[in-house]
């Protein structure tokens, strides 16, 4: 677990982040569709915090959020061996690719006068810094899939990335140690999108955690202690859009009634 100074902080620019941070991931990722996280963040009215962060503009979030600077220094649990500003950053980047997927599901389903839509509950849906120490949040489940109509929860959905040049194949996923058993504890299901850097041919496949898998135990997933997850036979991953992930979260809600 790394601690930075002020003088560590203003002195941090793209370039020397961490060749793993999450964010030269993104960054290319939305350049190849015509945007930028600095673009996005801005787009979905992210706080300013955020915003000054994915900007490398230390001054201002120094001087106007002074708090949130400091929590840069701060060590927190689930940092790591990430210094504060790469678990920031990876955490906000991650909130994101997110918070695109969200938009994209309820403008076309909103367009469509479908009745499922998707929404961020908890600390999540603010997109701050994270300020906290305590690592429960992680342990949380805060999209919900809900009825339009009647604001009635359908499903709690835990959405997580990764990107195709990944160790991950079509035939197992990761799973954070905590995430898992919370998943099943509410009965929620596992959107896991591969994003693919080069192309916009992305994929998802949607896992009901209910039905059995094989599990296993890792060391190594994010760097640390979680779960690998093998998918059932007819758990395929397909090609993400909107009206798909639809297609597939109705299915699942409706076979969970039977």
């Amino acid at each position: 677990m790394q601690t930075l100074t002020k003088e560590q902080i203003f002195s941090i620019t793209p370039e020397s982040l961490s060749k793993y941070s999450l964010y030269h991931k993104v960054e290319k990722f939305l350049e190849n569709r015509g945007t930028t996280i600095q673009r996005l963040a801005e787009q979905y009215e992210y706080p300013e915090d955020s915003r000054y962060l994915l900007n490398f503009d230390w001054k201002l979030l120094f001087e106007k959020c002074p708090n949130e600077f400091k929590s840069l220094y701060t060590p927190k649990r689930r940092q790591d061996t990430r210094n504060g500003v790469e678990f920031s950053f990876d955490i906000l980047c991650g909130e994101l690719l997110e918070e695109r997927v969200i938009r994209m599901f309820n403008q076309s389903a909103e367009h469509e006068q479908k009745e499922l839509r998707l929404i961020v509950t908890g600390k999540d849906k603010k997109r701050q810094i994270l300020m906290s120490s305590d690592d429960d949040e992680y342990k949380n489940i805060d999209t919900v899939v809900v009825d339009s109509i009647t604001k009635k929860a359908k499903l709690r959905l835990e959405i997580q990335h990764s990107f195709s040049d990944s160790k991950y194949t079509s035939v197992k996923i990761p799973l954070r140690w905590k995430k898992y058993p919370t998943l099943r504890s509410v009965k929620g299901a596992l959107l896991f999108i591969r994003l693919d850097t080069e192309t916009k041919n992305s994929q998802f496949v949607l896992i009901d955690v209910l039905k059995h898998h094989r599990i296993e135990e890792s060391e190594n997933v994010f760097h640390k202690k979680g779960y690998e997850l093998y998918l059932n036979e007819d758990e395929k991953f397909m090609l993400f859009n909107s009206n798909n992930l639809y297609m597939k979260l109705k299915d699942l809600i409706e076979s969970r009634k039977k």
